[in-house]
């Protein structure tokens, strides 16, 4: 026998004895009450020696900091769990959540009712050049449209969406080329910059969402400049309806808000637009060619001709679509260089008219001539 093996025999026979002499004593013993923390602390040093050790060996101050986090964690998981089970608690926290998915972006609304005051916001300040183009107001949002005059194809969007609007989503190019924080009336913020447009969108202490978007580029420094003029406006005290329109045109659109109004009707393939616009921050898109001087009820206008040929005007512009059992009829609306426009301004409540469409001169001057003015309550 080798002195390795007589050392591990000799081991085994000294524990022999040891359990012989004293099995009396460990017969009567019975078996031991632990404690439960000493069971756990039993299993994880069974289960990982090395990790119990080390985790034994930390500092008190690690172990209270780990405990908090644990917490916080537990916290946040609860939140998010009843956020995306509750409509009502997800509102308390945030009315608006923030989603991207490469070059979309959406921003997911709580729902629920409408604000008691409509979102009625539109900008107090734009840079020299540019132009109203629509403003498409629902109840539960503004939504105006201005361009720029200079050529560049500019177009700028500023919107405010009620919380009960639904969902608001829009493509940015390369949108992952620039996402930064930002702040706007001492609300935080969120800028997007692509390749040839950008967004500014934060949400107000009343939970609107508010949406500035740009194509083909507005500098940053003018777009929050613009974006922190965004004004409530409720100060018109005279509303306008328009008593005549030509045969056979139906109401098909009706966008309205504090101040601002735009109505569409539709006959045979065409759509003829007419807006108002109290108080305007800047004049409407118009043709570049040269207009005529007419007048409107005494006030001066301003009229520009039709410039779409006859064979593309009525039956030639109107198509059919059947689509889940419905029929649904598609028109053309031509821009303002190729549609006959008039313009004219009430001065005594400072609203600015225009009425877009390929009729002759004197429907758009009866058409406008019936316009009636009644006060707002």
């Amino acid at each position: 026998m080798d002195e390795r093996t007589f050392d591990i025999q000799l081991r085994l026979a000294l524990m022999d004895a040891n359990l012989e002499r004293f099995r009396e004593a460990l017969d009567r013993a019975g078996e031991p009450a632990f404690s439960a923390r000493y069971l756990r602390q039993r299993m994880r040093l069974l289960a990982d020696p090395l990790g119990w050790a080390r985790k034994a060996a930390r500092p008190l101050w690690k172990k209270a900091l780990q405990s908090a986090a644990c917490v916080l964690l537990a916290c946040t998981l609860t939140l998010g769990a009843l956020m995306a089970a509750s409509p009502t608690v997800r509102a308390a926290v945030l009315n608006w959540l923030r989603e991207i998915s490469g070059s979309e972006v959406t921003y997911h609304a709580s729902g629920g009712d409408a604000l008691e005051t409509p979102p009625s916001w539109r900008p107090a300040w734009l840079p020299e050049g540019w132009a109203m183009a629509d403003n498409r107001a629902r109840q539960a949002r503004s939504w105006w449209t201005f361009v720029a005059k200079d050529g560049t194809k500019r177009r700028l969007t500023c919107a405010c969406f009620d919380p009960s609007q639904g969902d608001i989503g829009t493509r940015i190019n390369d949108a992952g080329r620039v996402r930064a924080d930002a702040a706007v009336q001492g609300y935080a913020a969120d800028y997007y910059e692509g390749e040839s447009d950008s967004l500014l969108v934060w949400e107000d202490g009343d939970g609107r969402l508010f949406w500035l978007k740009t194509g083909w580029w507005v500098d940053r420094p003018e777009l929050e400049r613009i974006a922190e003029s965004m004004t409530f406006y409720d100060q018109a005290q005279t509303a306008y309806e328009m008593t005549w329109v030509p045969e056979g045109y139906e109401e098909l659109d009706r966008f309205e808000t504090n101040g601002a109004v735009q109505l569409e009707w539709y006959r045979e393939g065409e759509i003829l637009t007419w807006q108002y616009v109290t108080d305007p921050l800047c004049p409407w898109e118009l043709p570049e060619r040269e207009p005529e001087a007419v007048t409107v009820n005494g006030l001066p206008a301003q009229y520009w001709g039709s410039q779409v040929p006859e064979d593309e005007t009525a039956d030639g512009n109107e198509n059919d679509y059947e689509m889940g059992g419905a029929t649904i009829t598609v028109g053309t609306i031509y821009g303002t260089e190729e549609s006959g426009v008039l313009t004219w301004t009430d001065p005594e409540t400072n609203t600015a008219f225009r009425l877009t469409g390929n009729l002759g001169r004197e429907d758009l001057l009866r058409m406008a001539e019936s316009v009636t003015a009644k006060e707002i309550p």
